[in-house]
């Protein structure tokens, strides 16, 4: 890509994080200048309740403070007129209450309905009723001393009837000697007092007010409810905020300055990106398509990261090239070990063939050999010819053996060998094994230890001349290296950690050896040291067809050994190798 179409991408990614930037900005101010509304709104709504509440609070007082009192009660029981004028004279005014009037214990009118001058007043609708409803006498507690509407023709007036009662009774829950009766008028004056106060514009249930708020102004609503929860006048409130309007032509003068900034940061970093990268990126493309160095010597000292940049580049293209060597040159190695890998397969299978056919063709002669021996031994010879005929005979026979062990690894190796499962009993072989092991160890007097688990099944499934030929070449293979003491045959049946297995562990006293190459002697052909062949003689096939036949049945074999303190060869085969279920899982469930 050329540079100058990346510099137009980093031009308009620039663009747009200006201008994601810019609207990031102007919505923050639109969100701080809403907070500011509703701040305002809902401070000037708190300010306005205070006063209505402050207002309304005086009638109630008076309510409150007048019908909690002695002498009112002794009153009722004596009307008189001028003691009412004498006593409520200046107190009317002084708690804004335009109407006022007593009543019974019964509910019935006692006084005239006064107004706040004590003037008696007998307008249709605007004096108090002679009789209080029973909707009022059995107010609850609780509804008392809360204010009721009502619609008269001189405007709507709230209403406060409180119970007269002794001020012996501390919580006014006893009995009613009489009822207190006020009212004051929401009227044009009483609106006009809060636009004073308050310093907004109060519409008087209007229907057609847009509770809005805008630049300059803000606006509310209202509502007040009788004792029962009913809505019964709206208050629409308006107030112009002049220093709202200051707020958003400053918020708007910053924003362009903010933008006017944005803009010119844009422009100069702009050109710093084409002075200091730009022009030097293209000599740099320029020199590596042409190939010639001269054109960074045009750089100046300032971009001399630039020219460390293609020094840089010019070093990488010749260790480019070193490394495409090497790998060439590792390809031709590999290819060549695996043509040698091929030929050494090859030549090992050659090898195996090759002793296959041997040992057969050697076992031939083999068997003649011991046949007529065994002939000849019926003969009547001497003693001294009959021992040249057996050892004729034991030699015979060890090379048979020699090239049986040769063909079966050969097999092996081949996985040409494949096992034969039966059933068979677990104790026969184990103890026809012991038998085999006597047998062999009488010549050295090597004492045959057997030590065979109750836990083990009594019948598998496996291929028995396998397993046996396994056996017994680790049991020869530990009389061989025993010169005294004793050999064990250990059959077990364990839980490992991954499932149940069968195990055969030959436990000899022998030499022992090293653990440093206690892993080789299952190798074909292993001799721990030369002298061992002289003294022990056997090829080293043994426990390597041992390990192949354990493999081959599913299974695997290990050894343990110490040094000048004997060995143990371990063979396990796996429940699912042996084809058996675990009477170890059994017993666990029958408890």
């Amino acid at each position: 890509m050329k540079v100058y179409i990346q510099l137009i991408i980093l031009q308009t990614l620039l663009l747009v994080l200006f201008s994601a930037l810019f609207v990031g900005i102007n919505q923050k101010s639109q969100k701080h200048l809403a907070h500011t509304y509703q701040s305002l709104e809902a401070k000037e709504a708190l300010t306005f309740d205070q006063l209505v509440n402050l207002k309304r609070e005086s009638m109630k007082t008076l309510a409150m403070d007048y019908s909690y009192w002695q002498d009112l009660i002794d009153w009722i029981q004596e009307p008189n007129m001028e003691w009412v004028e004498k006593q409520f004279e200046e107190s009317l005014n002084t708690y804004g209450v335009d109407l006022f009037c007593i009543y019974d214990s019964k509910g019935k009118r006692l006084t005239p309905t006064l107004d706040a001058d004590l003037v008696s007043t007998t307008q249709s609708g605007v004096r108090f009723p002679d009789q209080l409803p029973t909707t009022i006498l059995n107010r609850p507690i609780d509804q008392w001393f809360q204010a009721t509407f009502d619609q008269t023709p001189k405007g709507i007036r709230e209403l406060f009837y409180a119970p007269i009662q002794p001020q012996s009774d501390h919580d006014r829950s006893g009995k009613h000697y009489g009822y207190l009766a006020t009212a004051s008028y929401w009227d044009t004056e009483f609106i006009h007092e809060l636009e004073t106060l308050t310093g907004a514009t109060i519409y008087l249930n209007n229907d057609e007010f847009n509770q809005t708020s805008n630049s300059d102004h803000i606006s509310f609503q209202r509502s007040y409810h009788d004792y029962q929860e009913r809505p019964i006048i709206t208050l629409n409130v308006y107030k112009k905020l002049p220093v709202a309007s200051q707020l958003i032509q400053k918020q708007a003068h910053h924003r362009t300055l903010i933008l006017v900034a944005f803009t010119i940061g844009g422009i100069c970093l702009l050109a710093f990106i084409y002075v200091t990268i730009s022009r030097p990126l293209r000599k740099l493309s320029r020199a590596m398509e042409t190939g010639d160095n001269q054109i960074l010597e045009s750089i100046t000292h300032s971009q001399s990261e630039f020219k460390h940049l293609a020094q840089l580049i010019v070093e990488n293209t010749k260790h480019k090239q070193l490394l495409q060597t090497e790998i060439e040159n590792r390809r031709t190695f590999e290819q060549q070990l695996l043509t040698a890998k091929t030929r050494a397969e090859q030549a090992n299978r050659a090898k195996s063939q090759f002793l296959a056919n041997i040992s057969h063709e050697t076992r031939t002669p083999l068997h003649t050999i011991s046949g007529f021996t065994a002939l000849l031994s019926e003969s009547n010879l001497d003693d001294d010819q009959q021992k040249t005929l057996e050892h004729i005979r034991e030699n015979a026979d060890h090379l048979v053996k020699m090239l049986s062990d040769i063909i079966d690894l050969s097999s092996i190796e081949a996985e040409e060998m494949k096992p034969q499962r039966r059933e068979l009993n677990v104790r026969e072989l184990f103890d026809e094994i012991v038998a085999a092991a006597q047998s062999h160890a009488a010549v050295k007097k090597l004492e045959i230890i057997e030590e065979f688990s109750t836990t083990i099944p009594e019948v598998i499934r496996t291929d028995y001349a396998r397993l046996r030929h396994a056996l017994l070449s680790v049991v020869d293979n530990a009389i061989k290296f025993t010169d005294e003491g004793s050999i064990t045959l250990r059959a077990n049946y364990v839980d490992t950690t991954n499932e149940p297995a069968l195990t055969f562990e030959v436990i000899d006293t022998g030499i022992g050896m090293s653990e440093d190459v206690l892993e080789s002697i299952f190798e074909a052909f292993y001799q721990m040291d030369d002298s061992d062949s002289r003294r022990y003689g056997g090829g080293g096939l043994g426990l390597a067809i041992a390990r192949g036949i354990a493999r081959l049945l599913g299974g695997s074999i290990e050894a343990e050994s110490t040094l000048g303190e004997g060995t143990t060869i371990r063979l396990i085969l796996p429940q699912a190798a042996i084809e058996t279920k675990s009477p170890l899982v059994a017993a666990n469930k029958a408890e």
